[in-house]
């Protein structure tokens, strides 16, 4: 089950989280994260890092695209390049490659792609584990533009094939018989891969409860308490994952009351409570966070110390009167009644809040287009931590960066430069810390909680949970 219908289809393209759920069923990509936030092969069965900006990966003998096509070095060079050309204006562009230029060339001969970047960017390796970077095979190619909005044949890198997609209803995927390429995890997979998986779409949890227990739905993600009408049951498994993470962003741009005002972005999180906002979310279910990122993920610090302590007295003080506008998306994970408790937290203070929910697609719209005026938002992100921090410093959106808040955070830049030049990992987390710390320092966010879901599964169902997030390439059923 889906919260919202996704925008697309195409990696290439992918703008929302439900896009990536379905891409990472249709397109394989080099790498796969496993448990532990350690790498594992994908399409690639080797790779190398000669430097920050220097890689190599070693394609598989015996892949295939979904039309037979052979997954070569040069397909999957290709599709990398075509990902990386800012003229494909890619919104993972930046996380898979980093700011700077990327010069992908294959070798056919020794089955070898290198990755070349102007300017040094550590997180590469992790870049190739991500849907967005699913490697599109040429008929896809050859119809991009087809591909971000209907079933193309031939066009997938994956185990599954989209066979129809019927918006606010059902996207139906088919198995692959001659699929060959599943990543080796550490812990084996019991079971075989499902024949087809159809997605619904709802967002109302009372309605998802009710069709897993009538069997028109084998597995959903649940975020409140219907959830208990499987915690005992011997014929459902309930294990909590992580979806992403919450956090309230500024729009610190000319003209929203949050620029140069650190002092009212303090009142804001003098305001609000990160366990009232779980309770309006979960029901208490899901872990408060304490940086833009989920405590599983790695480099992510932890330190309440950190934040700013709750004050509702100050608060009142500095935000009465004053009026905010307010976006919000009504999807879960991302918004309904937790922009509804932020609303109602800063009403509280006296704060005059308009608050325009939108679905997700107008709601990334606004933010990363700046179609229309705002000055705070519920902001969504998933792993890696730089999703986060690219989300907040860094180029604008509107000048072809991912920061949706326009701050302007010079240390923190620099800090983060020093992360993407470092190839130990000790050194990278140090750098990344001192990022969270700069970022929390200028208040540019107000870290809210984790966003979860209960995976629900009936009875001869899994699916793998790493470090917290699901795999959806991971479901199996009972032989």
């Amino acid at each position: 089950m889906l919260p919202a219908d996704p925008s697309g289809f195409s990696p290439l393209a992918s703008r929302i989280q439900v896009d990536t759920q379905i891409q990472s069923l249709l397109y394989d990509t080099l790498l796969r994260l496993d448990a532990h936030n350690t790498l594992v092969g994908g399409l690639a069965d080797d790779w190398t890092t000669d430097s920050a900006t220097s890689y190599s990966f070693t394609i598989r003998d015996g892949a295939t695209c979904s039309d037979g096509t052979k997954i070569t070095a040069q397909v999957v060079a290709d599709s990398l390049t075509k990902l990386a050309d800012p003229a494909t204006a890619s919104s993972a562009r930046a996380l898979v490659f980093g700011p700077g230029d990327a010069t992908i060339t294959a070798d056919d001969a020794t089955s070898t792609v290198a990755v070349k970047l102007s300017r040094p960017f550590s997180e590469l390796p992790t870049g190739m584990t991500f849907s967005q970077s699913g490697i599109v095979c040429p008929t896809g190619l050859a119809d991009s533009k087809a591909l971000a909005t209907r079933p193309v044949d031939g066009a997938y890198s994956g185990a599954y094939t989209l066979v129809t997609a019927e918006p606010g209803v059902n996207y139906k995927l088919a198995l692959r018989t001659d699929y060959d390429q599943w990543p080796e995890y550490t812990s084996k997979l019991e079971g075989v891969a499902p024949a087809t998986i159809n997605f619904g779409i709802s967002t109302d949890n009372s309605t998802i409860a009710n069709q897993l227990q009538s069997g028109d739905l084998d597995f959903a993600g649940i975020a409140d308490d219907n959830v208990s009408r499987f915690e005992s049951s011997q014929d459902y498994s309930v294990e909590q994952a992580v979806i992403g993470w919450t956090y309230v962003a500024f729009n610190q741009r000319k003209g929203s009351v949050f620029h140069d005002n650190i002092a009212l972005r303090t009142a804001v999180a003098q305001a609000l409570s990160r366990k009232g906002y779980v309770n309006a979310v979960s029901n208490g279910r899901s872990p408060v966070s304490a940086s833009i990122a989920d405590a599983q993920t790695q480099c992510a610090i932890d330190d309440d110390s950190l934040l700013v302590p709750e004050d509702k007295d100050a608060a009142a003080k500095a935000l009465a009167g004053q009026s905010i506008d307010m976006i919000g998306a009504n999807s879960l994970g991302v918004a309904g009644s937790g922009n509804t408790y932020v609303q109602e937290a800063l009403a509280a203070a006296d704060a005059d809040v308009t608050l325009k929910n939108t679905d997700t697609a107008g709601w990334a719209t606004v933010i990363t287009q700046q179609s229309k005026p705002w000055d705070l938002t519920v902001l969504g992100a998933n792993a890696p931590l730089l999703t986060s921090i690219t989300r907040v410093i860094g180029t604008p959106a509107e000048e072809g960066g991912r920061n949706v808040t326009g701050a302007d955070l010079p240390e923190a830049d620099a800090a983060l430069n020093k992360a993407l030049s470092a190839i130990d990992q000790d050194a990278k987390c140090a750098a990344f810390a001192k990022v969270q710390e700069i970022i929390l320092d200028d208040v540019a966010v107000v870290p809210l909680a984790s966003a979860t879901n209960e995976l629900v599964m009936r009875d001869g169902l899994t699916v793998g949970v790493f470090n917290g997030n699901v795999d959806y390439k991971t479901i199996r059923v009972a032989d």
